[in-house]
């Protein structure tokens, strides 16, 4: 897919998290386009540079990277109206389940009116809100 039709091409972001949830958010943002920024702490940076476990590698050579490929650790992800994607697993092992993928994306304003429901708006709201294109 061209980088232009990515959703979140044309945005800067400033990624300012550590260690693998930082990494982790950074690096899905850059895959949806986002022209992502790392700001590290100019004596430490970011501390998973010094953790053991891997060299951090650009999103994009995650997916040949031979030992995620030998080891099983890459997921084929479905995007919805877009095919797939090749992600990289959690970092993690279980022997009580597998780390895979839950479920599909969902669709953009798939899951609006559950989401609203849960933190408290009333069906006649969700309505009004429909009614006015604001949700779906």
């Amino acid at each position: 897919m061209p980088a232009a039709a990515l959703p979140l091409a044309g945005l800067r972001v400033l990624e300012l998290g550590h260690i693998v949830a930082g990494l982790s958010a950074g690096l899905l943002l850059a895959d949806l386009g986002a022209d992502v920024v790392k700001v590290e702490r100019p004596d430490e940076g970011d501390q998973s540079r010094t953790m053991p476990f891997a060299p951090l590698r650009r999103p994009d050579q995650l997916v040949d990277d031979p030992h995620l490929k030998a080891t099983g650790q890459l997921l084929d992800t479905p995007l919805p109206g877009r095919g797939t994607a090749r992600r990289p697993k959690l970092p993690l092992r279980s022997t009580a389940f597998e780390m895979g993928l839950r479920r599909a994306a969902p669709r953009l304003g798939e899951h609006t009116r559950e989401v609203l429901a849960e933190i408290g708006l009333a069906r006649d709201e969700l309505d009004a809100l429909a009614s006015r294109r604001v949700i779906g």
